[in-house]
């Protein structure tokens, strides 16, 4: 009598989320010129997601001698109950489903079965919001308004200051803040412009990218985010690894 595999034993063969896409997209009869560009189109966070997912039912289909690339409904949805009973969340089962969409062949009847258990899911056990609270920003803002003069500050509050006030004011990412370099920033008489050329999370095709307009904020200048920059800049323009 043979042993069942256990799930770690199983896993030890697993060859990846990339291959396992690459193997079924070939499966659809996709030319392997095209394999990679349409990979390119999961951004680097949803695939390390969507790898999560296939490593599991990878694991799933070996251990019930199912076909990996073979859709079948009762299978498929077997996997998505038994994750959903061991507690993950609405978003994760969500995010499963639409990872097998990619290597699966879901007739339209069967998607909306599958979509109909994600909503008796959500109904069981509803996604909690991200936030439950906000914040009143105005101490940070009245903190920040008495580190003046600027050019007395140490770099490092002069850096927090400067980081803080681009935070509030451009309600952007920190990844976006992180993207920041000398050579986008342009300076005006009324305002500075900050671009970020790079790829970030919002980038998509047709959509613009992030622009982060700072007007001079005379009437209070210790909350003025563009002279805060200026100075900055000023200050660091002899450390040459600091980007912005």
């Amino acid at each position: 009598m043979v042993a069942m595999e256990t799930s770690s034993d199983v896993a030890k063969n697993y060859p990846g989320g990339r291959e396992i896409l690459k193997q079924a997209f070939l499966r659809k009869n996709i030319p392997n010129s095209a394999v990679d560009v349409l990979i390119s189109s999961i951004t680097k966070n949803t695939l390390k997601q969507y790898n999560n997912c296939y490593k599991k039912w990878w694991i799933h289909c070996k251990q019930n001698e199912h076909q990996m690339y073979t859709y079948n409904l009762q299978s498929a949805l077997e996997f998505l109950h038994f994750h959903f009973s061991s507690g993950v969340s609405y978003s994760t089962l969500n995010c499963y489903k639409s990872a097998l969409s990619l290597i699966l062949d879901i007739n339209d009847s069967d998607e909306r079965i599958l979509k109909r258990f994600l909503k008796g899911a959500f109904n069981i056990k509803p996604s909690s919001p991200r936030y439950s609270i906000t914040w009143d920003p105005r101490p940070v803002l009245e903190h920040l308004e008495t580190l003046m003069p600027l050019t007395s500050l140490t770099l490092q509050n002069l850096t927090l200051k400067l980081v803080t006030l681009l935070a509030l004011i451009s309600a952007h990412r920190i990844q976006t803040l992180t993207k920041i370099s000398l050579e986008n920033i342009v300076h005006y008489a009324d305002r500075v412009e900050i671009r970020i050329p790079q790829r970030v999370k919002t980038t998509a095709p047709g959509r613009l990218q992030p622009n982060l307009v700072l007007p001079y904020f005379k009437d209070r200048p210790g909350l003025c985010a563009a002279m805060t920059l200026k100075t900055y800049i000023n200050v660091t323009t002899t450390i040459s690894h600091i980007n912005f």
